[in-house]
């Protein structure tokens, strides 16, 4: 969303520049005999022939009148005149005795006979005064159109920061479209009427002729003022609002705490040591790294617990990401939540990854959506299994070394390819595609619980991270693990709910694990100060490992 912004707010200012451009053509058109401003007017009337040759002596009297001071044609623009000769192009251009100088009557009486006096019909003089009334309201409007114009352009690069501004912005935007409008529509119905009422007058003799030019630059003019606001208009009501974004980068699921929760934990928070205290998320986090804004992200479990918390560090960051585990109904509505947020989107393709079917299916979807590439892949989906030694059923092994071991090793090995596409297209090879694996601190050390399949799994999930670093090292690929502590998620709901102040307090930090924790080590590792960084196992822990209780 944020490069939506920044284009449509480019887009915006081009649209402005380009208005200014032509409506300053319009204002300065007709003013000059040089020929790029003389071929710029409303209408042309022509007088050559304004004694007819049918006349009696019309010859005569069309030589004594040229004597007199009367041009072959005048051009009208729109705050002056210019007159000349067919044989000689345009002589003179008026200068204006003020600014809102603009009279047809007089160009037709002082000027056209060099001060000597013509009877005009009545209806003639009516429609000039119309006319003349038109020309200043209209001049009026197309100053205050570029001047406003002028404004929002200078303004254009704030409403890339918030929505916010781009409300303001829009409305201003719709004024200055609306003045350039009706200013067109005046200047085209104002000139149509003025060449059907001067070519109706067979008396005079005189044939009006539009100027195309004219026409072309204020209509362009109010075409680009009216995309600029629309421009302007979209951004203010469909990109997320600044705040929302920090709000998105800052919080695990963006859902504010209750106001007594808020509450306790600081209070919890101010007895522990300075260095203990949880500190406020940086707002900087809003921002947009570049690194991460045009990533392709999959995360497996990633529409719940710390999955879900990865998927939203990345969609905050800017990136794209792809959710996937069986509960397509979970994986819908986490990929709607996170888009709303923004600035980046999620997308989901459910799959159950306990089949090898499944997991082929989820490749081959992902292939076809990104265009065959991607750059970190998020193996994190898993399940635990505990009971007691003497009753751990044999389905317990094969349910988790599947899902938490096996599965792994299929997946990279299937998307090994749009990895090393995605690295391939690294411009000086210092951002390699990555492996990331949510692995635990149970296979790091022997946890007080019995879980014997789900500890062997990740221990070994640990290990084969280390062997896909130096498979996968070549060909452009990191792998590296994330040993995980508790966290606020399905898998440890029970184990909170019955031992949070245990937990907590044997862990060194004296808190559980938040959403920033685990999506900051993710975002670590998939830019570019982890471009470096394979084979690791980082323990995301609080520093429970070290506990000698758990």
């Amino acid at each position: 969303m944020a490069k939506v912004r920044r284009n449509s707010a480019i887009t915006a200012a081009v649209c402005y520049f380009l208005a200014i451009i032509f409506l300053i053509l319009v204002i300065i058109g007709n003013t000059s005999i040089k020929p790029v401003l003389t071929d710029i007017y409303f209408f042309k009337l022509d007088v050559s022939d304004i004694i007819p040759l049918s006349s009696a002596n019309a010859v005569l009297l069309n030589s004594v009148a040229r004597s007199l001071g009367l041009h072959d044609f005048y051009q009208v623009g729109l705050w002056n005149f210019c007159e000349g000769y067919n044989d000689e192009g345009v002589t003179y251009c008026s200068t204006p005795k003020r600014m809102w100088w603009f009279n047809p009557i007089e160009i037709m009486t002082n000027e056209l006979l060099a001060g000597a006096t013509i009877a005009l019909p009545s209806q003639v003089t009516t429609i000039l005064n119309i006319l003349r009334i038109g020309q200043q309201v209209m001049f009026g409007l197309f100053i205050s159109g570029i001047s406003l114009a002028a404004a929002l352009l200078l303004a254009t690069p704030v409403v890339m920061r918030s929505r916010w501004w781009s409300l303001p912005v829009a409305i201003f935007a719709a004024i200055a479209g609306l003045l350039v409008t009706v200013a067109s529509i005046i200047g085209t119905v104002m000139s149509v009427g003025a060449r059907i009422a001067l070519t109706q007058q067979q008396e005079l003799n005189i044939n009006a002729i539009l100027g195309v030019r004219m026409f072309v630059f204020m209509w362009l003019a109010s075409a680009f003022v009216d995309v600029a606001a629309i421009l302007h208009m979209a951004m203010g009501c469909c990109c997320s609002p600044r705040k929302e974004r920090e709000a998105a980068a800052a919080t695990a699921n963006g859902t504010p705490e209750k106001t007594t929760q808020t509450t306790e934990s600081s209070e919890k928070s101010s007895r522990l040591p300075a260095f203990m205290r949880k500190r406020s998320p940086r707002s900087s986090t809003s921002v947009p790294p570049p690194h991460l804004q045009d990533k392709i992200v999959l995360v497996t479990g990633g529409a719940k617990g710390i999955g879900y918390m990865i998927s939203e560090g990345f969609v905050a960051n800017g990136a794209t990401v792809y959710i996937s585990s069986r509960d397509a109904a979970a994986c819908e509505t986490a990929a709607a939540a996170l888009t709303a947020r923004g600035p980046g989107a999620a997308h989901a393709i459910p799959a159950d990854l306990q089949k090898l079917d499944d997991c082929r299916r989820l490749v081959s979807s992902l292939s076809s959506r990104t265009g065959g590439r991607l750059h970190v892949l998020v193996n994190n989906s898993g399940a635990a299994w505990g009971d007691a030694f003497d009753t751990y059923p044999d389905a317990a092994w094969t349910k988790l070394l599947t899902l938490n071991l096996h599965r792994v090793f299929t997946l990279t090995q299937l998307a090994a390819p749009l990895l090393e596409a995605a690295a391939a297209a690294a411009a000086d090879g210092g951002d390699p595609a990555r492996v990331i694996n949510i692995g635990s601190v149970d296979g790091l050390r022997v946890p007080l619980m019995s879980s014997f399949a789900y500890s062997a799994s990740k221990a070994g999930l640990h290990h084969l991270s280390r062997a896909l670093a130096r498979e996968l090292g070549p060909r452009g690929v990191t792998s590296n693990t994330l040993a995980c502590g508790p966290f606020e998620s399905k898998m440890m709901k029970a184990t909170l709910d019955s031992m949070r102040d245990t937990i907590e307090g044997e862990i060194p930090l004296r808190r559980i694990g938040t959403p920033q924790d685990v999506a900051g080590a993710c975002l670590f590792l998939s830019g570019r100060a982890g471009a470096f960084v394979t084979g690791a196992t980082i323990t995301v822990d609080g520093g429970i490992v070290l506990a000698s209780k758990l």
